[in-house]
């Protein structure tokens, strides 16, 4: 899963996460835990 993070001295920037063989729904819900808590940080940085 490739989550874009935004831009940097105008070039993306973005993480990678893989998690290894049946590993699918460790991987999708630490996701949306980590879209979560990064949603919540960005609405209190405005």
């Amino acid at each position: 899963v490739s989550i874009p993070l935004g831009l940097h001295d105008n070039l993306p920037v973005a993480i990678s996460l893989l998690a290894k063989h049946g590993s699918d729904g460790f991987l999708l819900n630490l996701v949306e835990t980590l879209h979560n808590t990064l949603k919540e940080e960005l609405q209190r940085m405005s």
